[in-house]
C-alpha cells in the first residue's frame, strides 16, 4: 500500500473521534515529547495538537522532572502526576499509580509521559487501550515520546525520536527538533484537510532557580487552517535564540572626548560598551566584553559595571596619531564584533590647524580666526598654547616666543 492510500485508510479515524466525543473528560489529539539534560538540570516538553491549547498537556517541575498529560484529558489525573513528581516518586511508579487511581476510574483512555532527573533521566509512559489510533509511545535515557490519533502509525513518533536523538546543544534546540520532525501535514490527523501538522504547537523548558517564570515558554496556541504552528513556534523560538546574542548594530560603543591631547599619559578617553539584542535588550543569559585598538596608548582592562554596561579608558600617548577602537561583545557562547568603531584623535597641542606640526601656519590660523573670521580651531584648546582657558593675542604672542625666542613649552589644558 503507497504512503497516499494509507494516509486515506486513516480517514476512517474521525468516526471513532465522533464517538470518544461521549465520553468525559477533553480529547488532547496529541503528539508530544517529554525530557531532562541530566547535566543542567533542565526540564521541559513540547507538543503540537489539531485543537486549541494544547500546552495544557504539560507540566513542569522544576529540579525534579516533566510530565504530558494527554488523551482524554483530566485535570484531575494531571494534578496527581504532579502532586506524586513533585514527591520524587519514580516515573515507572507514578504511571503505575495514575493506572490504578483513574479519576473516573477509565485509565484506558489516558495517555502520559513522565522522565524526571534522578536515576539518570528516568521516563515511563502510557497508553490506555481505549485511546484513538494510530496511538502509542517510546521512551529512552531522558526521554518520553507519546501521540494519539497520528497518520501512519509509529511514523509521527519515530521521526520525533530521531530528530531529538541527532540534535546537539540545549535542550530546548533538542525538542524544538524534535517537534520539527512531526512536521508533516496530518501528523495529527484531523489536521490533514488543512494540509498541515496541527492547529495549535508549544515549547517549554525550566531551568534550576527559575522559580515562577520558565526559562523558555512559547506558544502558538490557535492557527488558521493556512497557516502551519510548529513553523509559526519555529520562527518565536528563533527569535528568543537571538535574544540571548549580542546583536552587532543595536550595540553601541560611546567614547568621550574623541578629541584628546597627546599629552603621554596625562589624559584619558572614557569607552563605554553597552550590549544589546536585537530587541535593544541586555541579552538574556549576560554578556561579557573585550576591546582592543590600533594606537599606542594604554587600554586599561574592562570593567562590568552591573548595570549592563561596561567601562574601560584609554590614556594618551606621547605623539599624535589616531586610535581606532573595536569591541567584541560575548553573549550565549557567541562572540560578536560590534558596528561602532570609534576614533580616538590623539592631538598635539598649539597645533591650531591641526596638520601634525606646529609653526607659523599656526599663528596665522590663529590670527585669522580671531580677527578675519576664519575657521575655527577644532577642538578649541588646540589654540590656547598658554592654557589659559581661552584664545586671545596673548596666544599668538605665546606660540610666537615659543617658535622663534626660545620662550615657555607649549602647555596642554589639564582637562578637556
Amino acid at each position: 500500500m503507497n504512503i497516499i492510500s494509507r494516509i486515506f485508510a486513516k480517514l476512517a479515524v474521525p468516526l471513532l473521534i465522533v464517538l470518544a466525543l461521549a465520553l468525559p473528560g477533553q480529547v488532547f489529539a496529541t503528539f508530544s515529547i517529554v525530557a531532562v539534560d541530566t547535566l543542567t538540570g533542565a526540564v521541559g516538553g513540547a507538543g503540537a495538537s489539531c485543537i486549541d491549547g494544547s500546552v495544557m498537556i504539560n507540566d513542569c517541575v522544576e529540579g525534579i522532572g516533566a510530565s504530558h498529560t494527554q488523551a482524554y484529558y483530566l485535570v484531575q489525573n494531571k494534578n496527581n502526576l504532579h502532586n506524586l513528581m513533585a514527591a520524587g516518586i519514580a516515573p515507572d511508579s507514578i504511571i503505575h499509580w495514575l493506572e490504578n487511581n483513574d479519576y473516573e476510574a477509565t485509565p484506558e483512555y489516558r495517555q502520559y509521559g513522565v522522565v524526571t532527573l534522578a536515576n539518570h533521566g528516568a521516563s515511563a509512559a502510557y497508553t490506555g487501550a481505549a485511546t484513538t489510533p494510530w496511538t502509542g509511545h517510546i521512551t529512552g535515557p531522558a526521554y518520553s515520546i507519546q501521540g494519539n490519533i497520528l497518520i501512519l502509525d509509529g511514523f509521527v513518533l519515530d521521526s520525533i525520536k530521531a530528530a531529538f536523538i541527532r540534535t546537539d546543544g540545549p535542550l530546548e534546540d533538542k525538542l524544538m527538533a524534535a517537534l520539527q520532525g512531526a512536521n508533516v501535514p496530518g501528523a495529527d490527523t484531523r489536521c490533514y484537510g488543512c494540509n498541515k501538522p496541527a492547529i495549535s504547537a508549544f515549547i517549554k523548558v525550566v531551568h534550576p532557580g527559575d522559580g515562577g517564570t520558565p526559562y523558555l515558554f512559547l506558544n502558538v496556541n490557535s492557527t488558521v487552517c493556512a497557516k502551519n504552528p510548529i513553523d509559526s513556534l519555529q520562527k518565536l523560538y528563533d527569535h528568543w535564540k537571538l535574544l540571548a546574542n549580542a546583536d552587532p548594530a543595536v550595540s553601541t560603543v560611546a567614547v568621550a572626548p574623541l578629541k584628546v591631547p597627546a599629552s603621554d599619559g596625562a589624559h584619558t578617553v572614557n569607552i563605554t560598551v553597552t550590549p544589546r539584542n536585537i530587541d535593544g535588550q541586555y541579552p538574556r543569559g549576560g554578556a561579557t566584553v573585550s576591546l582592543s585598538h590600533t594606537g599606542t596608548g594604554i587600554l586599561s582592562p574592562v570593567v562590568d559595571n552591573g548595570d549592563g554596561t561596561f567601562s574601560a579608558t584609554l590614556t594618551s600617548p606621547a605623539s599624535p596619531e589616531k586610535d581606532t577602537l573595536s569591541a567584541i561583545a560575548t553573549a550565549g557562547d557567541i562572540p560578536t564584533p560590534l558596528d561602532q568603531q570609534p576614533i580616538v584623535a590623539f592631538l598635539k597641542c598649539g597645533d591650531a590647524n591641526a596638520n601634525g606640526t606646529v609653526n607659523i601656519l599656526d599663528v596665522s590660523f590663529i590670527i585669522s580666526w580671531l580677527y578675519k573670521q576664519g575657521p575655527a580651531p577644532d577642538p578649541l584648546w588646540l589654540a590656547d598654547p598658554n592654557a589659559s582657558g581661552s584664545t586671545n593675542i596673548l596666544d599668538v604672542s605665546y606660540l610666537i616666543s615659543f617658535l622663534y625666542k626660545n620662550g615657555p613649552g607649549i602647555i596642554c589644558p589639564s582637562s578637556i
